[in-house]
């Protein structure tokens, strides 16, 4: 009898210990994985080099250094050091977006158009959320047709790099990892000037530096995005060893000193804001890169965790009336590649009708818009004033590579009919045309 009683007590205590445990349990089921995740990787985009060291495109032909000069006048003898395609990854609830850097000139939108058609099929990343940017490094491989010999892009080169992207890109996804994020901003003032010949009032430089550091929950760097506006052309037109300029060594400082990959965004150095510094050589490119470093590393001390993580991406496309002369000569002769529908040709417009996009992020407090080509500081600025992030990021040549984008106030640019020119700035006669600034603006 006393035994039958102690079993009944017994059978009772296992029935409530489990009706105690079981709502845990299920709560412990129900809660949420972690929320940011994030991948970062970076591989080199070099051509190789022959046996005399001379660098080469996959057909074995010569490499041409975009920049300065005309067609052909500047064959790569050497690579100093690689040119580099880094990539950062984050995913929160189930949006990703992946932005990809490239030690390039530029890199037009119908080339990545097709790298997103491409991580859309394998990685099963909505297109969209696809970011990619050029440095517009002046010692890199042409990518855009304007300094090879022949005039043109070498398709196996450009073939290669979109490999090369899409290998980045799967590389960074196989590292993801639970992340947190940190912003920063600040300045750096004195690096670089604005050398636009024209009136000092539109002679505005970009100094801002804002700063995206993606860690680990379990510890270390993941990567560190780096917006900041200036032209790598440290390395002046008589150099021809293939180099990242600046950007090289601002990025392999800030790797050695937080860890991670640097992802370097340059912004609104269009104007043209260059390095401010008449000794073009190596060792003052390591300088103005290891100063901006030191910025970059500096506004990240105190630098907070985010609490406010959400992405959402919006695209835009814009469409403007083409009115370089120049430019649709360029397409029309092949040199320049930009077919449908990023360029039509309807009846009764002149040279065309160009289409471009232009597109907004927002991660957490941060807000980033993509700049198709090299837009003017003073846009940069305007545009920053009217972002709604508490830290906003300009990202110049974000998807395509336009030329300049002047503001309508600042154009000087006009046809002489009776010398049969255009007379006016350089950059106008770089530029698609005035209206794509104020279409960028108001979108």
């Amino acid at each position: 009898m006393v035994r039958s009683k102690t079993k009944i007590l017994m059978v009772l205590l296992v029935v409530g210990l489990t009706i105690a445990i079981f709502p845990a349990s299920v709560m412990a089921c129900r809660r949420p994985q972690w929320r940011l995740m994030a991948g970062a990787y970076a591989l080199p985009i070099t051509p190789e080099t022959n046996e005399t060291g001379y660098p080469i495109h996959p057909d074995g032909t010569p490499v041409f250094l975009a920049g300065f000069g005309d067609f052909g006048e500047r064959p790569a003898q050497a690579v100093h050091d690689d040119i580099y395609a880094s990539c950062l990854i984050l995913d929160y609830d189930g949006t990703t977006i992946v932005f990809v850097a490239l030690d390039l000139i530029g890199y037009m939108i119908n080339q990545v158009d097709l790298v997103r058609k491409e991580v859309e099929n394998v990685y099963g990343i909505e297109a969209d959320n696809v970011i990619i940017a050029c440095s517009h490094v002046h010692s890199g491989p042409d990518t855009l047709g304007l300094w090879n010999y022949p005039p043109g892009v070498n398709w196996p080169y450009m073939y290669y790099i979109r490999e090369r992207i899409v290998e980045t890109i799967g590389n960074a996804l196989e590292n993801m990892q639970k992340a947190r994020i940190k912003f920063a901003s600040t300045t750096a003032p004195g690096l670089m000037k604005n050398s636009r010949d024209y009136l000092p009032k539109f002679q505005v430089t970009y100094p801002d530096v804002e700063v995206m550091k993606v860690e680990g929950t379990a510890g270390g760097t993941i990567a560190t995005m780096i917006n900041f506006a200036g032209h790598p052309e440290v390395l002046w037109s008589d150099n021809l060893l293939m180099t990242s300029d600046y950007v090289g060594y601002l990025c392999e400082y800030v790797e050695d000193e937080l860890g991670g990959v640097a992802v370097f965004l340059n912004g609104a150095m269009g104007g043209m804001v260059t390095p401010d510094t008449d000794v073009h050589t190596f060792e003052e490119a390591e300088r103005i890169g290891e100063e901006l470093a030191d910025a970059t590393v500096e506004a990240l001390e105190d630098a907070k965790v985010s609490r406010k993580i959400e992405i959402n991406v919006e695209k835009e496309i814009i469409t403007v009336p083409l009115e370089n002369v120049a430019f649709f000569g360029g397409m029309q002769m092949g040199i320049l590649e930009r077919p449908e529908p990023w360029y039509e040709f309807p009846g009764g417009v002149n040279l065309g009708l160009i289409r471009t996009e232009v597109e907004v992020m927002n991660i957490g407090e941060a807000q980033m818009i993509t700049m198709p080509g090299e837009v003017l500081p003073s846009i940069g600025h305007r545009l920053k004033r009217s972002m709604t992030g508490k830290y906003n990021f300009v990202i110049g040549m974000g998807n395509d590579e336009l030329g300049y984008i002047i503001p309508e106030e600042e154009w000087d640019w006009a046809f002489n009919w009776t010398d049969g020119d255009y007379e006016g700035e350089y950059e106008e006669s770089m530029s698609v045309g005035p209206e794509i600034a104020v279409e960028m603006e108001s979108t």
